[in-house]
């Protein structure tokens, strides 16, 4: 018997016995075009051309012995149990008595290119057992949310007995998370992710899979430029992956309240076992006028703990307020001024700090879009010994990936409070600062860092 069509040409020989066991001794060959395929999809959709080379099925119908080789060319899937689109897929199988063996398997995805071998056990003409090996290098994705990645990546694909299992590994060659973020919304989407429903277990990929990088993990927006390694696990299921491990945080700045920190050491460590839940560990510094301060950060992203420290030393008070106005206490108050003057007056620095967060972080990102700066703040604070009003601009440019220029200018006055510094980054241990202050002089600084 012979069926043709478009693309199909299957040569069909061979006997069915008759009775309640019937045996079979069937020959298969010819070629088939997978289009015949899309009558019997609910979605999705196939195409491709399907090769049988003297497929047998002999033996009784409960329990057929299968021997023969299949090959696949120009095939394509698209359907929604699919994780991915696939095309362009080349293949070839062997079918031996009760198993199909994947010899060879390739095909282009949106991502990159992606390869399989394996085996799949069968029980007359159902599959009971898979055992596929995935792997493929230089794909990229876009995972976690927000990031763009590059992996080598060598899976195994496991499932018995109603059990599905991905175990493997997954090098991460380069990721990068580039979301224009603020500190609040960072926070809040943290806090959203806390409070999402657990989805049903039943049905679910199992997932064991250890994931390594070395620096190659970055964030790059307004507030960060960071730089990160880290050897970790993702179990739980594929709808709700656990990540446990470290990721240390290599080298890197953080730009808050105009202030521009070098991260000095860090870590990110995820030991929760039930959810993702990254506890922080990190210390920065920064340098104002003549202090150099540091900034430690500690917690639970709900819970975080920051103290602070100065060289030469300052109370922790007047450290706060050097960070958030460029100014201590005393140089604010001066000598006179009761503590309940004090409190009231810092009340006000306050609110303000916070009211201007709130307005100014959506004009600065527009502002940020449109004339292409990194960095744009706009400050409404008191400035100087004179206390005069006024408000501060300020404008970052990332010039290349070692060149940044700063423009500060207070626009109260003319000529004066302006401030330009150029930094130029030598090597990763050392860089050399160039600063015209806002009383006209002029400094070049070379700064050292070293990691005990």
């Amino acid at each position: 018997m012979s069926l043709s069509g478009s693309g199909t040409e299957l040569n069909l020989s061979g006997s069915v016995g008759l009775g309640e066991s019937p045996n079979l001794d069937l020959r298969l060959d010819g070629q088939a075009s997978l289009l015949l395929l899309n009558s019997f999809l609910d979605s999705g959709a196939t195409s491709g051309q399907l090769r049988l080379d003297s497929l047998s099925i002999s033996g009784p119908w409960q329990e057929p012995r299968i021997v023969g080789e299949a090959s696949l060319s120009d095939g394509f899937i698209s359907h929604p149990e699919v994780p991915t689109t696939v095309f362009d897929a080349e293949g070839r199988v062997k079918f031996t008595s009760k198993q199909i063996s994947i010899d060879e398997f390739s095909a282009s995805t949106p991502y990159g290119e992606i390869n399989a071998e394996g085996g799949i056990f069968i029980e007359g003409f159902t599959p009971t057992r898979w055992q596929v090996n995935v792997f493929g290098s230089s794909l990229r994705v876009q995972y976690p949310e927000d990031t763009v990645s590059t992996i080598d990546l060598d899976l195994d694909l496991l499932t018995a007995e109603g059990s599905q299992l991905v175990t493997g590994v997954v090098y991460v060659r380069e990721a990068e998370y580039t979301r224009q973020v603020s500190l609040p919304q960072l926070f809040l989407a943290y806090a959203e992710s806390q409070i999402s429903p657990t989805p049903s277990l039943g049905g679910e990929i199992l997932l064991e899979i250890e994931v390594e990088t070395y620096q190659s993990l970055r964030v790059r927006n307004r507030i960060s430029d960071v730089t990160g390694s880290g050897d970790f696990t993702i179990r739980g299921t594929a709808q709700r992956p656990v990540v446990l491990g470290t990721i240390s945080l290599d080298e890197g700045t953080l730009s808050l309240e105009n202030n521009r920190y070098e991260l000095t050491r860090g870590t990110v460590n995820f030991s929760n076992p039930r959810r993702t839940t990254p506890v922080v560990n990190f210390e920065a510094t920064t340098d104002v006028r003549e202090f150099t301060m540091t900034v430690v950060v500690r917690g639970s992203l709900d819970k975080l703990s920051l103290s602070f420290r100065s060289d030469p030393p300052l109370p922790a008070s007047s450290i706060v307020s050097l960070l958030a106005i460029g100014q201590t206490q005393e140089e604010i108050f001066g000598a006179g001024g009761t503590g309940q003057d004090q409190v009231g007056t810092l009340s006000v620095y306050g609110a303000g700090a916070l009211l201007s967060k709130s307005l100014g972080d959506q004009l600065e990102a527009q502002t940020s879009r449109l004339f292409g700066f990194e960095k744009v703040s706009i400050d409404p604070f008191l400035f100087g010994r004179e206390r005069d009003p006024g408000a501060r601009i300020t404008l970052g440019k990332q010039l290349t990936r070692d060149l940044a220029v700063t423009y500060s200018t207070n626009l109260s006055h003319d000529q004066q409070g302006q401030i330009v510094v150029i930094e130029y980054r030598l090597t990763d241990w050392m860089t050399a600062a160039g600063t015209r202050d806002q009383d006209g002089s002029v400094a070049v600084d070379v700064k050292l860092k070293n990691r005990f």
